[in-house]
């Protein structure tokens, strides 16, 4: 039986055009995502924990926020406990985001022949979702 793909912070990505949350797929002890190329989608965060929590989120190696190249040290949402968002982008200010879209790396004749791409997982940091999670103090 494999682990939840997050103890204290539970993350999931739903397609933004459907609402459909997309099931993730453990291969090889990495779990993957299918999507459609262009496709727009988000992560959701779902705080599991009984205190606030900071989420470092990264998407193709990129921090969410800060849109610098990832580390876990950075700046995160955080989150009430029990509390949840979704993040549809990279932040370009308070009032701006970058979409996150479904991409490919596949020369265009075989993209079209390609019903779907696998997405997140640890190719050159394109489609790589990661996120650190931290409780913080007090109550």
């Amino acid at each position: 039986h494999e682990r939840p793909i997050g103890d204290l912070v539970d993350v999931q990505v739903i397609d933004r055009s459907t609402g459909e949350t997309l099931t993730p797929i453990l291969h090889k002890g990495e779990w993957w995502i299918a999507g459609r190329p262009g496709t727009r989608y988000a992560v959701v965060l779902a705080n599991r924990y009984g205190q606030r929590t900071l989420n470092v989120l990264s998407v193709d190696g990129v921090n969410a926020i800060s849109g610098e190249t990832a580390a876990w040290n950075q700046k995160g949402y955080v989150l009430d406990p029990y509390g949840r968002m979704q993040v549809a982008g990279w932040r370009k200010n308070m009032d701006q985001v970058n979409a996150f879209e479904f991409t490919t790396l596949l020369p265009a004749h075989q993209r079209q022949r390609q019903g779907f791409e696998l997405f997140i997982g640890k190719r050159r940091r394109i489609g790589l979702l990661c996120r650190t999670v931290d409780a913080i103090g007090g109550s």
